[in-house]
């Protein structure tokens, strides 16, 4: 996701890559291949999780992403075996070129993600080789291959230690059955709503609204864990004008009209601590998902 609302959104807590005893950082992989109806399949490696991101950004429209959390899948020597579930498998082994390539991280700034401190990262090009079958949940995207170029080399996460140098304070840490979510303040409100999370149904939905200018960011994600050692994390981030989310002065009352792939409205009352109405999002894989009753959490602040 490149949008900044979703920046704003931890996704899963994932290991910070750094061998035991030694402060240096533990070789990730990295590569990439166009997938049907407009998406990207990505995939990065922590440690010994590969993370599978299939994703679409149109310029002025919503991004749209799944992103599957495979542990156990990655190893620097071994390579990527994930097991996807039913959206399929990657069973890959990266061989070098004899090419390098230098990434620059720039120092990050107020509302831009980076590290305290530039940083420059080197590393090996080549290709994998082996298969990529992804068949996305309801065919939303699909992708296959069997040579990609890519790239191997030290992560960023230890040397930034996942900072995020925003501006506003942070609003609050959500817990997950799979880590932490921090959300911060980005503009003059915020509206934050989260389903719980049951033994009998292991996920979570979110809906984050956020007002910065003349816009709204909506941001709704679903997160479930399939099966043990596989999660999926769905999103969808769409900007709106103004209009589309009003609230009181007294922030006893707010209401929300997204625009697509959102679907209905909703009305916020304080007093009965609940949003209500007909309010829906159709995430990528998924089917439509209610966004409104006793299911969900919901606070309205206001930025500081």
């Amino acid at each position: 996701m490149t949008a900044r609302l979703a920046l704003a959104f931890a996704a899963l807590s994932v290991a910070a890559g750094v061998l035991p005893g030694t402060g240096l950082a533990e070789p990730t992989m990295h590569l990439s291949v166009p997938a049907s109806n407009g998406y990207t399949l990505q995939v990065k490696t922590e440690r010994n999780q590969a993370i599978v991101s299939v994703w679409r950004h149109r310029p002025g429209g919503a991004s749209l992403s799944s992103t599957y959390y495979a542990n156990n899948s990655a190893d620097p020597e071994e390579g990527i075996v994930a097991d996807l579930g039913a959206a399929g498998r990657i069973d890959l082994r990266f061989s070098p070129n004899g090419q390098t390539k230098t990434i620059r991280i720039p120092r990050g700034k107020v509302r831009r993600p980076g590290c305290r401190y530039p940083q420059r990262l080197t590393r090996e090009l080549g290709t994998f080789t082996g298969t990529i079958a992804f068949h996305g949940e309801r065919g939303f995207a699909a992708a296959e291959a069997t040579t990609v170029p890519g790239s191997i080399g030290p992560s960023a996460r230890p040397r930034c230690g996942g900072e995020a140098l925003l501006a506003r304070p942070a609003y609050g840490a959500l817990p997950t059955p799979f880590g932490t979510e921090h959300v911060r303040l980005l503009g003059h409100a915020v509206f934050a709503v989260h389903s719980h999370a049951t033994r009998d149904a292991p996920g979570m939905t979110y809906l984050l609204v956020s007002t910065e200018g003349e816009k709204v960011l909506y941001f709704a994600a679903r997160i479930e864990l399939v099966e043990e050692g596989l999660a999926i994390q769905r999103t969808v981030e769409v900007s709106a004008p103004s209009s589309s989310f009003s609230f009181s002065g007294d922030l006893s009352s707010a209401t929300l009209w997204p625009p697509a792939p959102f679907t209905g409205t909703a009305t916020y009352s304080a007093h009965r601590e609940l949003l209500y109405g007909d309010l829906a999002i159709v995430l990528p894989g998924a089917d439509p998902r209610r966004l409104t009753g006793r299911e969900y959490n919901v606070r309205l602040d206001a930025g500081r």
